[in-house]
């Protein structure tokens, strides 16, 4: 499927890389495994937020939502989409003001 795509697509990456972790919680995810695609998902954030890139930070964001909502604790997934939320409109006015 889509994951095993994604999954041989950022292969080339080292395996700490906020790409190739969150290629692999969306594949655990979708799987149904819970608990290690949050896991991951923390780790790729953890990286994501060392790099500060902004698309790994807000794919990160939306992935801890969804996993939060699967896992029926929709205060933990609205959190991110509030930390997704802010980012996104941080970025815009950062745009904004430069241009």
């Amino acid at each position: 499927g889509r994951g095993e795509q994604l999954m041989q697509q950022v292969s080339e990456f080292n395996e700490k890389h906020p790409s190739y972790l969150a290629a692999k919680a969306q594949l655990e995810l979708s799987k149904g495994n819970l608990e290690s695609a949050l896991t991951i998902s923390q780790q790729a954030l953890a990286q994501a937020q060392q790099s500060r890139n902004m698309d790994h930070l807000l794919r990160c964001y939306h992935l801890l939502e969804e996993i939060y909502e699967k896992s029926g604790k929709p205060g933990l997934a609205l959190d991110y989409a509030r930390m997704r939320e802010t980012y996104q409109d941080s970025i815009f006015n950062a745009n904004q003001n430069t241009s």
